[in-house]
């Protein structure tokens, strides 16, 4: 805050001294002129009263009409040194208004136009990683579709030649890799909704028992954890404020991973009360995830070394959706690992914090 008001009183000062400049250099030039021109005048001839006054008062109108000039150009060259980045600045949003990404501008001084200069250099290198990931996604995502469209592309084409003939075999397999499209699909959609939501829907939060969500959650994954994995469950009582199928959908997200990567036949379900927020801890042992790359399985189209090998029913959005989802409840999700025992947390504000 100190540094903001000495930088916004920098640039007022400079003006102030400017125009004080310039002020005292139109005085400095009429009055300097016109005294050493009246002693020229009283010293050359036998002038004096009325016409003198008449001399002096012709040659004061000339002499400030060109102080103002002189002032007036010196005036408008430290403007345009003082304002010269705002011209760059200027040219640099033309170019984003054309469709192009210009360069970032190097700050020319600490003032508010300096800092202006780097809260615009902040808003490119937004800008840049915005398009990056764009770019990322859309790569991604055609990498994702390839292997499914092929795959019909060529039963399909092997239907229509008579190459191959139709059977339920075949017809489920067309059927699962166009359910596949259609998961993926709704997961990008699900994706860039949450993304785009900005802060809270304040209605949509309701409060709610994180044991009855923890149930609830639970229930739907009933079937396939029953003859699969052992499910032990502890869950402290307390109140948290969700958006609440937005965190079901977090959970359900985290249960389908642990029923598609499970190795250990086991599952961990914990829920607690820690520095003012609740936290849902979901631990198993599964398929390898190397720690380095704990933050990265938060990635779009993230794919373990394993699941990119073996066939998979995800997309890799699961998780890139449920962190989307915690973010905008004000919290956070990680996961902590030692390469097999792995531990999703979900960190979530408390109902009255």
């Amino acid at each position: 805050m100190q540094h903001a008001r000495s930088s916004s009183l920098s640039l007022s000062f400079k003006l102030v001294i400017l125009n004080s400049i310039v002020i005292g250099l139109v005085i400095f030039i009429s009055g300097y002129t016109v005294k050493e021109y009246a002693c020229y005048v009283v010293n050359s001839g036998n002038v004096t009263g009325p016409q003198l006054n008449a001399i002096l008062d012709h040659f004061l109108v000339q002499v400030s009409i060109l102080a103002f000039v002189i002032a007036g150009l010196v005036h408008l060259f430290i403007l345009k040194r003082i304002f010269a980045p705002l011209h760059k600045l200027k040219e640099s949003i033309q170019s984003i208004q054309n469709g192009s990404l210009p360069r970032k501008i190097k700050p020319s001084k600490q003032d508010e136009i300096g800092e202006l200069t780097e809260s615009y250099n902040a808003l490119i290198e937004s800008l840049v990683d915005i398009q990056k990931n764009q770019d990322q996604m859309l790569k991604d995502l055609s990498h994702e579709l390839r292997t499914p469209l092929t795959n019909l592309n060529g039963y399909l084409e092997g239907l229509m030649k008579g190459i191959i003939e139709g059977d339920a075999y075949l017809y489920q397999s067309l059927l699962d890799e166009s359910k596949r499209i259609t998961r993926l699909a709704e997961q990008v959609s699900e994706f860039n909704a949450w993304h785009a939501r900005e802060g809270f829907n304040i209605p949509s939060f309701h409060p709610i028992s994180a044991e009855k969500l923890i149930r609830q959650s639970l229930y739907g994954f009933e079937l396939k954890f029953r003859s699969r994995i052992k499910t032990t469950v502890s869950v402290q009582p307390a109140m948290i404020r969700v958006h609440e199928d937005g965190i079901k959908q977090v959970i359900s997200n985290i249960l389908q991973n642990a029923a598609d990567y499970d190795t250990g036949r086991w599952l961990s379900v914990k829920g607690y009360v820690k520095d003012g927020f609740y936290l849902f801890a979901f631990q198993q042992e599964g398929k390898r995830i190397p720690p380095a790359e704990s933050e990265a399985v938060f990635d779009r189209f993230y794919r373990t070394d394993i699941s990119r090998i073996e066939k998979t029913d995800g997309a890799g959005l699961g998780l890139a959706i449920a962190k989307e989802i915690t973010e905008k409840h004000g919290g956070t999700i990680y996961l902590e690992t030692d390469g097999k025992i792995h531990t999703f947390y979900i960190r979530l504000p408390l109902e009255n914090s």
